[in-house]
């Protein structure tokens, strides 16, 4: 949804074949937009299931945002103090779309605005696929994304 991320930022190791490129070719995506609502109490349960000590949540703040704007880190304050959350994790706790995200406290909700799906790092499938019905080949799509990596035919490889 815009952008991807590089891989150092994601996952804390870095790849050259996985940098961050801009990605204005999913607009069609039905992920390109989203919104998720989870009850607070949800939220310290699923929370409480993954090992996490958290008491009665009280706040959440965003902590170290990414330059594409992916949530890396969330901070919740709550009756038994503060609680650090990487963003991936928040995203596979609660499953939500992607790691892209706002979020807001409205009474006991908070509702989770973002755009895109998965974890951002590498090919946009909605990208790819949009570059691919307006004719790229399979080729340049993959030399956009992957822009550090070495493309060759497989019969060009050393076999075993």
């Amino acid at each position: 949804a815009g952008q991807t991320e590089d891989a150092l930022t994601v996952w804390g190791f870095d790849l050259p074949y996985l940098k961050g490129v801009e990605c204005p070719f999913d607009l069609n995506s039905p992920w390109y937009q989203w919104r998720t609502d989870v009850g607070l109490p949800t939220l310290e349960q699923r929370l409480r299931e993954e090992g996490f000590r958290v008491g009665v949540i009280a706040s959440l703040a965003p902590a170290f945002p990414s330059r594409t704007g992916r949530v890396t880190s969330v901070r919740i304050l709550h009756s038994d103090g503060v609680l650090y959350v990487r963003g991936d994790e928040l995203r596979r706790v609660l499953m939500l779309a992607s790691t892209k995200f706002d979020f807001d406290i409205v009474g006991m909700q908070v509702q989770f605005t973002g755009r895109g799906s998965g974890h951002g790092v590498g090919m946009c499938q909605w990208g790819a696929k949009e570059l691919a019905e307006k004719g790229y080949s399979a080729e340049t799509i993959l030399r956009y994304y992957y822009s550090g990596a070495d493309i060759r035919d497989l019969d060009s490889l050393p076999r075993r």
